[in-house]
């Protein structure tokens, strides 16, 4: 059944994506975050829906009047360099039959990246990707709290198998960097429903997260929360409903998790902490070695191929970081490009707070940016113990950062009109421009 319906709903919006290239963009996001055909039976191997989508989309794209390039910006140009310099360094890879195989995978992301900066170009068509991305992850979250509600914490909670977010770490991050966002969605949703939804989708997030079991995750949430607290115009209404998803989470779950988080202070003797402590040791010998284009994406976790840089014997693993990982994968240049763009897009984000404040009508646009940037932090914090340095949710609050700023400077910059229409509401109770 499960296979039946997700057919029928590919057959029925391919043909509209055929036409129109953002809504083939929205269906392209919800199947490489969300990975629906990971949860259905009888789907053959050959039938690659994802594959199918991008190639509907790009075809769709490149025949519409759409733009082709991205709107000028300092963060377009970082993006290309960063691009760029994952092509030099598969083409100086060690080993590049093992390292095509993740440049096959991180090529298609940037791609996939590339076309959201170009098509995401009105609010309509960015506040719906937004839904896109909270609804994907969002359904993992759900699933993953109730299990753990359901289970009373004793089992792990883990994300799509074969997908960038199946670790329970990765998906711990991920659900971490969505809560804000949700929070955003929250805010702006008029329809009753859709609030009870989201707020109970923000309690099942935060109890997944718990469910996790990974600290990494935990130190991430922590952050997460104290900069909501910062951010909040409500810091008593904020403090009393972090309290409550903390408490909530820590008692459902299960005597072993209060004994895992322990080891976050442990650090020193833990073996997992110290394991990753070499594979960052590793990244930096390999990238000091081939400072320019690192050893090739992923070639640092063979061990053949390190161990010729190495001062002293190691045991490779991931890099369960980041940074590390572009660092080792890709040298010097690509780690200063992917710090660039980070910081590049925490710049648009407070740009876009800070003018936002001058008109009422981006009231929308500031709060945007505020959570976009508890989102950002959790993530750059819960990054450097998760190799998601190419996951599409990251990559979306780039997008979201250089977008909003284009469209909160065209508003600045636009004459009011003489007897402008009032706002429309979407189904989904949000206000959008005629």
């Amino acid at each position: 059944m499960r296979f039946v319906l997700l057919i029928v709903a590919l057959a029925a919006l391919l043909p509209l994506a055929a036409r129109l290239p953002h809504v083939g963009l929205l269906l392209w996001g919800w199947l490489t975050v969300m990975q629906p055909h990971q949860e259905v039976w009888g789907l053959p191997g050959w039938l690659k829906l994802n594959l199918i989508t991008a190639v509907v989309t790009i075809g769709a794209w490149l025949l519409s009047r759409e733009p082709k390039l991205p709107s000028a910006g300092l963060l377009p140009l970082l993006f290309a360099g960063f691009a760029g310099w994952l092509i030099i360094s598969q083409l100086n890879s060690l080993v590049p039959d093992y390292s095509w195989i993740y440049f096959d995978r991180h090529w298609r992301v940037l791609a996939f990246v590339f076309l959201c900066l170009v098509l995401l170009n009105r609010r309509p068509r960015l506040h719906a990707m937004i839904w896109v991305l909270v609804i994907s992850i969002g359904y993992h979250a759900v699933t993953g709290g109730a299990f753990t509600i359901v289970t009373g914490g004793r089992h792990i909670v883990l994300g799509p198998p074969d997908s960038m977010i199946g670790d329970n770490n990765h998906v711990g991050i991920a659900i971490v960097t969505m809560i804000p966002l949700m929070i955003y969605l929250w805010q702006h949703s008029r329809v009753r429903f859709v609030r009870w939804g989201l707020a109970a989708t923000i309690f099942l997030s935060a109890v997944a997260v718990f469910g996790s079991f990974s600290r990494g995750a935990a130190i991430s949430f922590a952050v997460m929360c104290a900069l909501l607290l910062l951010k909040s115009r409500r810091k008593l209404a904020t403090a009393v409903v972090v309290a409550i998803l903390v408490v909530s989470g820590m008692t459902i779950m299960s005597q072993f998790w209060e004994q895992r988080m322990q080891t976050i202070a442990e650090y020193d003797t833990d073996a997992s902490f110290q394991g990753r402590v070499d594979a960052w040791i590793i990244a930096y010998e390999a990238a000091r070695a081939r400072p320019l284009t690192g050893l090739g994406p992923r070639v640092p976790y063979l061990q053949a191929a390190v161990d010729p840089y190495l001062s002293e014997p190691r045991k490779v693993a991931a890099a369960h970081s980041i940074y590390f990982e572009v660092l080792g994968s890709m040298g010097y240049p690509a780690l200063a490009l992917f710090l660039a763009i980070l910081a590049v897009t925490w710049r648009n984000l407070r740009w876009i707070e800070r003018k936002a404040r001058e008109a009422p009508e981006l009231k929308w646009a500031g709060d945007l940016a505020a959570m976009a940037q508890v989102s950002l932090l959790a993530f750059m914090v819960g990054g450097a113990s998760v190799s998601l340095e190419f996951w599409e949710g990251f990559w979306l609050l780039v997008v979201i950062g250089h977008r909003a700023r284009q469209l909160v400077r065209a508003h600045l910059s636009a004459p009011a009109p003489a007897g402008r229409p009032a706002a429309l509401s979407s189904p989904l109770g949000a206000e959008l421009p005629r």
